[in-house]
């Protein structure tokens, strides 16, 4: 049983949140080319240097500290130590709120905020300063052909073909769901290890009770770890597989509830913290946190969220650090049809950058692209969506947030197969041009529907469509050769 805190926004690609098709009832998020989305309690990641031990206390920076950090119109408030050496330092500042879209309450404009990390930045203790933007989830439903994505290209991944050639995962490869935590499934939970969770902006624990019927209906967390892990078993009238149904899921929230109009516009409402996702990242890559255990061995970390701004560089650390380890870090491309570029995580140097195709092998209408996409991979299109579990049923969704968990489900397929793969092997092999499927060109698509580009156009998906199966037999064929 898994404490899963999954109260979600469904929203294409603005906060960092899960990636989805945007929904027809869903919260809209704060245009992030106006606002920063900071929430009601605002506060800055800080990274220090040189700062004298009595400045320090019981994991939090001292009042004197703080005040030796204010600068005109900045009061510092509190503190918290966030891992390697970070700090989240809560602020009140009288700078412009950007009123869009019913959310008031911390959403500030670029240039306010250009202007308080300036000034914070003057004090000879700091080094570096990133707001601690908050992230949401944006799902869409719609009837769809069951599991098409799982069968024969130019749509599916032919992961079928994989299983009865190869393998259908082992439980002693475990995929990370960095997401809302997951709830109850009797067609899941058979493979969901006991999770954690960063939430509220770095308060951290176990995942302790056995269910969350507070966050019923926020399943993203759920739905995400249905695409990578579902058993096969029969549950609730219907039979769903997972990309790799014998593998293991590690799942950590990273998001928090809100309940105050302000933040949410139409609450309840949840958002990830930068600050809880950077924790999160450095935890599994060996730090000490509070009371957690050491995490599990896991090949992969699913991060089926984004947020409209430049890839931080605590995060960029957090994955450099887990690359060394030889974890590979796949993230969702984006849904907001633009360039994935001006989208983190996806602009992070070394992530596996995942776009969405639909049926016919199209780009997903909703889809971002351009040069920092990796590959692609069935994300839902249009009347074709993409069939998973959420808390004790099934629903049908569409976006970037499902395609990414395919991409991590075949690289748990692939250490079946040769345990000693790494980082940069796993990336030549679900990128070559052997193994992809190709993009199919506008001239065989029904009329209306997008074409995806290779990597020489710069609206790119990407290599091509993952091939679950081709990708199987390159890595075979490297193993036989060690």
């Amino acid at each position: 049983m898994h404490t899963k805190w999954t109260k979600i926004v469904f929203i294409i690609g603005i906060f960092t949140g899960p990636w989805s098709g945007s929904p027809a009832n869903s919260t809209t998020s704060p245009d992030q080319s106006s606002c920063i989305l900071l929430g009601p309690t605002p506060s800055f990641i800080v990274k220090l240097h040189a700062v004298p031990p009595t400045f320090i206390a019981q994991r939090q920076l001292t009042h004197e500290f703080l005040k030796a950090i204010t600068s005109p119109n900045i009061l510092f408030t509190r503190s918290k130590r966030m891992s390697r050496g970070l700090y989240l330092v809560y602020f009140k500042e009288i700078i412009p709120l950007v009123k869009k879209n019913h959310v008031e309450s911390g959403c500030y404009s670029q240039k306010a905020l250009a202007t308080m990390i300036s000034k914070i930045k003057q004090s000879p203790f700091v080094s570096d300063v990133t707001p601690n933007f908050l992230s949401s989830i944006m799902e869409a439903s719609a009837d769809a052909p069951t599991q098409w994505n799982l069968k024969t290209p130019p749509g599916g991944i032919d992961a079928e073909t994989t299983w009865i050639n190869f393998t259908m995962g082992s439980p002693r490869v475990t995929i990370a769901v960095l997401d809302t935590g997951i709830m109850d499934h009797d067609a899941l939970n058979a493979n969901i290890l006991p999770g954690v969770h960063f939430t509220n902006a770095g308060d951290a624990g176990l995942s302790a009770s056995p269910s969350c019927i507070e966050c019923s209906g926020y399943d993203h967390g759920t739905l995400v770890a249905g695409i990578i892990a579902s058993t096969g078993e029969a549950a609730y009238g219907h039979t769903l597989f997972g990309v790799a149904p014998s593998s293991t899921i590690l799942p950590i929230n990273v998001f928090t509830q809100f309940t105050d109009q302000k933040t949410c516009g139409f609450p309840p409402c949840i958002y990830s913290y930068l600050s809880d996702q950077i924790n999160a990242l450095n935890w599994l890559a060996g730090d000490d946190f509070f009371e957690l255990p050491p995490p599990s061995t896991v090949v992969g970390i699913n991060m089926s969220l984004g947020n409209l701004a430049p890839c931080p560089g605590g995060a960029q650390n957090a994955f450099h650090r887990l690359q060394n380890q030889e974890i590979s870090i796949v993230v969702a491309a984006g849904n907001q049809n633009t360039d994935s570029a001006r989208d983190y995580p996806a602009n992070c140097k070394g992530v596996i950058s995942v776009a969405a195709t639909g049926y016919y092998g199209e780009r997903a209408s909703y889809s971002n692209w351009g040069k920092s996409v990796t590959i692609a991979a069935p994300g839902g299109n249009g009347q074709y969506s993409i069939y998973s579990t959420v808390h004790n049923n099934y629903v049908y969704r569409q976006g970037t947030s499902l395609a990414t968990p395919h991409v991590s489900g075949i690289i748990a397929l692939l250490y079946v197969i040769d345990p000693a793969l790494n980082v940069d092997k796993v990336g030549k092999i679900i990128t070559s041009s052997e193994t992809v499927t190709p993009f199919p060109s506008s001239e065989v698509l029904p009329a209306g529907l997008s074409a995806c580009m290779n990597n020489r156009s710069d609206k790119s998906c990407g290599a091509g469509i993952i091939n679950a199966y081709k990708s199987a037999q390159k890595a075979y064929l490297l193993a036989s050769d060690h």
